[in-house]
């Protein structure tokens, strides 16, 4: 039975293409069923011998490749056979592609053709790349503690958030043991102890059926469309990137491969025997979006040759390998038509989770929200401090008072009010400053001080009813708290000098011009 899944990157992937220690490194643009293999023997390997021997080495459970999953759709390795013309305007869309593996194919004179590859092929025939990355990570010296000389590496990897499809095939005794392993977060690839390798494995319904819609049963001629890497053996037991029809299925053994209808590619590996840990011998491989054409008598069966090519050719096939498409519809046509297949994945809506925040994120919150709370009173403040100083220069100018002598509360009457906001009291401040016959800002007998007067509008205003309509304001936007932290910073800037003295108030004006500017450039530096 077959049971398919969806695999997320959550963090990058590392898939070596090769064990070379040398050279630039570069990751593999799919999830091998080797890797798949070896997570989920690693997260969960069953102490049965049995039952781990089934499972993971019998080759009884086939583990597929993950392929993209693009708009939905599964998107397969680009045919081999498929080209486009040099220097073609079309040469990246459909239209302008070739299938120089169809038999009514011919090429023409003085162009030049260059091979589609290196990309996926999705539903609608577009090109699909998935997105790499590349990173340098260091060796550390474990006697010092610091970077190892000379150990500077560059690691290429699958980024996160992109999702493959997947399926594990196994004998339906297994199925329980399959399904309960397909819902899980494993950790695939190299530097899994790093910040790379998480994904998340969740089961789906997947209707497979899609690949024999494809299959033209009768025909002249046998086209596989390799949609994983093959590996053949040939008669001496050697890897061979020429294989016989023979080789490939007994079914052929009349077949003939039409080479100039065929298109391969191939790469070789070096596997790693744990057991003798050491390297196998070398074995070279008929790479994925290879095509191969045969010829084929009209009385072979293609609709049973199908079914027996649905588990796979060559040898390795329970890591992934020797899946291949048979007579896919394009390979009778010289143009592709856009409409490639019709491998719909439907992704499962992914809930919204409801996060229930942490002590440490409680902190970062408050802190977060104290920082800003103490910008927005700072910029309050600086506010009502220039409200302050055009009430001391309209009083100066309404009474008349030259710049040798005083005008409006002094700095020891400030300091009054700043007591009353630090003290055992503080709650009471405003009672204190403005309430009663012994207010610190009453307005009898102190008339060039609270009680200094001038014109607003058509009546006579004085400093102390200014002030408190000023607090009144901030009342009704602010928390008594925040309202004495903002009355402590203004008393803390008018004070610094005596601000009923002229200099002393040009200094208090000229400091908050700066700090104003200054203000205005940390608010553009901190949104940019």
């Amino acid at each position: 039975m077959k049971h398919y899944f969806l695999l997320t990157a959550q963090d990058g992937i590392i898939i070596s293409q090769n064990n070379a220690t040398t050279g630039e490194h570069q990751t593999l643009d799919y999830i091998p069923g080797s890797a798949l293999l070896g997570a989920l023997a690693a997260k969960d390997y069953p102490k049965d011998e049995q039952l781990a021997w089934s499972l993971f080495h019998s080759g009884e459970v086939v583990f597929h490749h993950c392929l993209p999953v693009v708009d939905q759709h599964l998107a397969l390795p680009m045919p081999l056979s498929w080209h486009h013309k040099k220097g073609d305007s079309k040469e990246k869309v459909i239209e302008g592609w070739i299938n120089q593996g169809c038999a009514s194919f011919s090429r023409e004179a003085n162009t030049q053709y260059e091979q589609l590859r290196g990309h996926y092929l999705t539903h609608d025939g577009k090109q699909h790349k998935i997105k790499l990355a590349t990173t340098t990570k260091t060796a550390i010296d474990r006697e010092t503690g610091t970077a190892a000389e000379a150990k500077l590496f560059n690691y290429q990897y699958i980024q996160p958030e992109q999702t493959f499809l997947g399926c594990i095939e196994c004998p339906d005794a297994l199925d329980e043991e399959v399904k309960q392993r397909l819902n899980a977060t494993l950790r695939i690839g190299r530097s899994k102890g790093a910040e790379f390798g998480r994904v998340t494995v969740s089961p789906i319904d997947f209707n497979d059926h899609w690949k024999q819609s494809l299959t033209n049963t009768r025909a002249k001629q046998l086209t596989l469309w390799c949609a994983s890497d093959i590996e053949i053996l040939d008669e001496l037991g050697s890897p061979t990137i020429a294989p016989t029809p023979e080789q490939l299925h007994p079914l052929l053994s009349e077949a003939c491969i039409l080479s100039d209808q065929t298109f391969i590619r191939y790469h070789s590996i070096n596997r790693f025997n744990a057991y003798r840990q050491c390297y196998d011998s070398e074995s070279r491989l008929i790479s994925r979006g290879s095509i191969i054409t045969l010829s084929v008598s009209e009385n072979l069966d293609l609709g049973k040759l199908q079914g027996e090519l649905a588990a796979g050719i060559g040898i390795n096939r329970h890591i992934g390998q020797g899946q291949v498409i048979v007579n896919p519809p394009w390979a009778e046509q010289v143009k592709p038509e856009p409409t490639i297949h019709s491998a719909k994945v439907s992704l499962p809506s992914r809930p919204s989770k409801e996060w229930q925040p942490t002590m440490l994120t409680q902190w970062i919150e408050s802190q977060i929200h104290a920082v800003n709370s103490q910008a927005t009173q700072h910029q309050q403040a600086l506010t009502l401090v220039e409200s302050l100083i055009q009430a001391y220069r309209n009083a100066r100018a309404f009474n008349r008072h030259d710049n040798a002598h005083q005008a409006g509360p002094s700095r020891s009457q400030w300091r009054r009010i700043n007591d009353e906001l630090r003290g055992d009291h503080a709650e009471g401040w405003y009672q204190a400053a403005f309430e009663g016959e012994r207010a610190i800002c009453k307005t009898q007998n102190d008339e060039l001080g609270w009680g200094i007067q001038w014109m607003s509008g058509n009546r006579l205003v004085s400093f102390s009813q200014t002030l408190k309509n000023q607090i009144d304001e901030l009342t009704n936007t602010y928390s008594p708290r925040e309202v004495r932290d903002i009355a402590l910073k203004t008393i803390e800037i008018l004070t610094r000098v005596d601000p009923s003295e002229h200099r002393g108030l040009s200094n208090i004006a000229s400091q908050l011009k700066e700090q104003r500017a200054a203000s205005e450039s940390n608010t553009k530096e901190a949104m940019s």
